[in-house]
Formats: structure tokens, sequence, C-alpha cells
């Protein structure tokens, strides 16, 4: 498993390149940045399966950790899920472009995500993100 700084690291240099597993895989993505084996194929499974104690809400996009997933549980059927890069950035895989990563602005500017928004979290079942 990644520490967060290479995590944040790897996902930074993700920006523009083609995502990890194709359009829809945003689960995938944020996995892959911290190199853990699959846990959920959804983004919206994940966020089901995060022990409740282990999910923050706050609303401050700035205050949101670098390295932290966070999710959009009820955008599609899927949900979505991107990883904070701190200061209000995270990086998102179809966001402006089906199939390939963007670092972008949170909540996710036109995709109505503070509506959609359920928290973030490090957690995993590989443990918490350090």
């Amino acid at each position: 498993m990644r520490t967060i700084s290479e995590a944040v690291k790897w996902a930074t240099a993700m920006d523009g390149k083609a995502a990890p597993g194709g359009p829809g895989h945003c689960q995938e993505l944020t996995r892959d940045a911290y190199a853990i084996p699959a846990w959920a194929t959804s983004a919206k499974l994940a966020w089901g399966r995060i022990p409740h104690d282990q999910i923050h809400t706050g609303k401050d996009w700035h205050a949101i950790p670098a390295g932290a997933m966070v999710y959009f549980p009820t955008l599609s059927d899927y949900g979505h899920v991107v990883l904070s890069l701190g200061s209000g950035l995270c990086l998102s895989n179809d966001y402006a472009k089906r199939g390939y990563c963007t670092i972008a602005k949170l909540p996710l500017p036109n995709w109505h995500g503070d509506q959609h928004y359920g928290g973030w979290s490090f957690w995993t079942p590989s443990g918490i993100a350090h």
C-alpha cells in the first residue's frame, strides 16, 4: 500500500493521462493511487462498506486532506469517487474527457457534485491510508 504522499504524487502525475481501467472506473483509479487490490466494483459499493466511524462529511472542500477518497454515492447508479489532492483539488476520471484523468476543483462543477456528496475517508480494507 502506498503512503498518502506517494498516492498523491502518483495521482498528480496521472493528470491528462488515460484512466486505469478506462471510462467509468473511478474506484479503480483511487485504488490504483494506493496500489491496493480490488475491493468494490463501484464507488457506491465502496462507500457502503466504509465503517461509519471512518466517514467524514464536512463540506469545506479546502479542508479535505490530500489523499482522502471523496465519495459522491448518488451521482449515478455506480456513484463516483475522486482522490483529494488537498486545497480543494482532486483527481477524477471522466470529468473533463471520458476515459481520462483530470485535476479538478471540488465538488466537481457541472456534475452537481455538492448535492451528491456523501463524504470522505482514508479507509480501505487494506488498512487506513497513512
